[in-house]
């Protein structure tokens, strides 16, 4: 967050995207090429025993934090914005400080979203599934290819044809017999400026890609209401809520139930 204001994202400072992080029992490192410093560890567990709680505004809900100190904000600030913007990093705690409800539209009822889907400092909820192959379909209509990084999804399938992911209202992921989790369909991913920010140099594209390819063919054609909110909004990508929860592994197995088999599951 930046110092006394609210939450910063990579739309506002796009060389936070190239923040990197790993994590080693309660220990996280940072790391980040915009820094000369070098990498920086900082103590989960020290945190949570000071407890130093911040408030914040998150997409205009209150929020609050565990302030992870001096060194690691100083860090961040030179990392993002070569000491330019002072900012705070915050922890949210094992135990959450905060916990919102998946933020809902004004203009449009999205009917699948519960006051159960959680979500902490993300904007909408706390998953985003994506495609390989709608990315690999994107990327024939690009000159310069792009990563699903660009998109932050923290589900990737591969296996299914170009935007099958449309018509997923339940996800479930793992085996039968074994450990599973199953997903639930709240909203397409509407897409906004963020996807013009190169996760690789830190910086926004020129020409506003993959944004505006993306314009020219996947802006929703219905419902009219919908339609006409995200006129100039692209979908790629499904937000997600989960019923049951679980571990998940990459290569797991995954089964969909489609919204066109029922109509109940369209959005």
């Amino acid at each position: 967050m930046k110092k006394d204001g609210p939450l910063l994202t990579g739309r506002q400072v796009p060389k936070l995207t190239r923040v990197t992080i790993s994590f080693k029992g309660h220990s996280v490192t940072f790391e980040s090429p915009d820094n000369p410093a070098g990498p920086i560890e900082v103590d989960l567990e020290k945190v949570a025993k000071e407890a130093k709680v911040v408030e914040l505004i998150v997409f205009g809900a209150n929020a609050k934090g565990l302030d992870c100190g001096d060194e690691v904000a100083a860090w961040m600030s030179q990392a993002i914005s070569a000491g330019d913007t002072e900012v705070r990093l915050l922890y949210n705690g094992e135990d959450p400080l905060t916990q919102r409800s998946a933020r809902r539209a004004p203009y449009y009822d999205f009917r699948h979203i519960r006051d159960s889907d959680k979500v902490t400092y993300a904007d909408t909820c706390a998953y985003m599934l994506a495609s390989e192959s709608s990315l690999a379909d994107l990327n024939t209509r690009l000159a310069e290819p792009v990563t699903i990084d660009w998109f932050r999804a923290n589900v990737v399938v591969k296996g299914s044809a170009a935007y099958d992911e449309d018509d997923w209202a339940f996800v479930r992921i793992g085996g039968e017999g074994e450990e599973s989790v199953v997903l639930r369909r709240l909203k397409p991913c509407d897409r906004c400026i963020f996807t013009t920010v190169d996760p690789y140099k830190g910086c926004k594209t020129s020409d506003q890609e993959p944004m505006a390819t993306l314009r020219k063919y996947r802006l929703l054609d219905g419902p009219e209401k919908l339609a006409k909110a995200w006129a100039i909004k692209p979908v790629f990508g499904s937000h997600m809520g989960i019923d049951v929860c679980g571990k998940v592994k990459v290569g797991d197995k995954v089964w969909v139930a489609r919204a066109s088999s029922n109509p109940k599951w369209n959005f």
